[in-house]
């Protein structure tokens, strides 16, 4: 097994091409075959040039920054109910090991199914649309990156990605 992890271009298939059906195929089949090797040999893989520019990643770190120095009570108007996994989730929450202390993080989830239930901060009126552009452009190149590996895999695409 190798010890570095290969850095794929995913420039021909990535979020800057509008029409997926206007890809070159020689391109795509290129990035399917560095994938598969990826992850058959190294089991992680890099990407670049996948669309998502750092400006925008930028415009995300501010606003989870913003976000996250707002007083307590003001985040915990955003909260995750009980029973869900979207919104805002304090220090001391949650423990991903019951015999321990709770974990010292806070958060801010968004999951598909949810979506209708989140509460999204008033308190700071550009998180939502920052934050929700940014997950549907995570989305989307998840799917491309999953249509990719089922070419790789050379299974229906429909197994594993929803056409974007």
């Amino acid at each position: 097994m190798n010890s570095f992890i290969p850095c794929v271009d995913f420039a021909g298939f990535g979020l800057d091409i509008e029409d997926t059906s206007q890809a070159d195929p020689s391109s795509v089949q290129k990035i399917a075959d560095q994938l598969y090797s990826a992850f058959t040999n190294v089991g992680f893989v890099y990407l670049k040039n996948y669309g998502i520019s750092p400006d925008e990643l930028e415009k995300v770190l501010e606003v989870s920054r913003q976000f996250f120095t707002l007083p307590e009570d003001i985040k915990r108007k955003s909260e995750r109910a009980e029973n869900g996994n979207s919104g805002y989730v304090c220090q001391g929450r949650e423990s991903f090991n019951r015999e321990r202390p709770p974990d010292l993080r806070e958060s801010y989830n968004i999951t598909p199914c949810e979506r209708s239930k989140l509460v999204f901060p008033q308190d700071l009126p550009e998180f939502e649309a920052v934050i929700t552009e940014y997950y549907n452009r995570c989305h989307k190149l998840a799917m491309r990156v999953l249509h990719v590996i089922a070419i790789a895999l050379k299974i229906d695409v429909s197994l594993l990605a929803v056409k974007d």
